[in-house]
């Protein structure tokens, strides 16, 4: 049903079974789901039945790691039931985000599927990027955190894919962005908490922004961080 809602809005319908939320995982969903084969069979069955649009799927390499090699059956299965593209992202559940993505788990995802392969995982770099794709034949990367504080990433990435060099944006380039994206938090309602945290990953890199994030963790509304992140914008400026 909830994939028939967004259809006409959406390219694609992207089932994500990475989710390692402990408070999405304990109610049997998000990663959780890997262990339960049956399950996920039929899930997959009924969304691509469900909608006309490409149905594609994130997955874990795993729950545990005792159950690391999960994502080859999950994989298999989800070709079979019509699923047209995975992205893989090998850590387990119950590793979260610590340690280190294993890369070769993509390579070997890869080499037994015949359908597209997303690559994710540790990718902060245009050189990550590149080395992702060289190790493991990944038809494409997905980021998510990587990018965070950084929306510069994806612009550096493709530059660097195709001829070799990307742009170095300066601190001054990062704190325009951030009001860029200060801008549109207005119009899409973000919550005040997450907006702190985006701010606190914008100060990433600059020369005193250990001493500035726990000034940012104390504002209390927008006009408190505005001024805070203003004060240190004059810095670049």
């Amino acid at each position: 049903k909830a994939a028939k809602i967004v259809e006409p809005f959406f390219d694609i319908i992207d089932y994500n079974m990475g989710c390692p939320a402990p408070h999405i995982t304990q109610q049997m969903a998000g990663g959780a789901l890997l262990q339960e084969v049956n399950l996920t069979q039929q899930i997959f069955s009924t969304l691509v039945n469900a909608v006309k649009k490409p149905v594609t799927l994130k997955i874990r390499s795993g729950v545990t790691d005792a159950s690391r090699y999960l994502f080859k059956e999950i994989a298999q299965i989800a070709e079979d039931e019509g699923i047209q593209m995975i992205t893989l992202h090998p850590r387990t559940v119950t590793q979260g985000y610590s340690g280190n993505a294993d890369w070769k788990m993509i390579k070997e995802l890869k080499e037994i599927s015949n359908i597209p392969i997303v690559g994710n995982g540790d990718i902060t770099t245009p050189e990550d990027a590149k080395t992702m794709i060289d190790q493991t034949g990944c038809d494409y990367i997905m980021i998510g955190r990587g990018a965070m504080g950084n929306p510069f990433l994806f612009k550096q990435i493709n530059d660097y894919l195709k001829t070799g060099t990307y742009k170095k944006y300066t601190l001054k380039d990062k704190l325009d962005s951030f009001f860029d994206y200060l801008h549109l938090t207005t119009q899409y309602n973000i919550k005040f908490s997450n907006i702190k945290s985006q701010a606190m990953r914008f100060t990433k890199g600059m020369n005193g922004g250990a001493k500035l994030r726990p000034i940012i963790s104390t504002s209390k509304n927008l006009i408190e961080l505005e001024k805070i992140m203003s004060d240190a914008y004059v810095l670049f400026r």
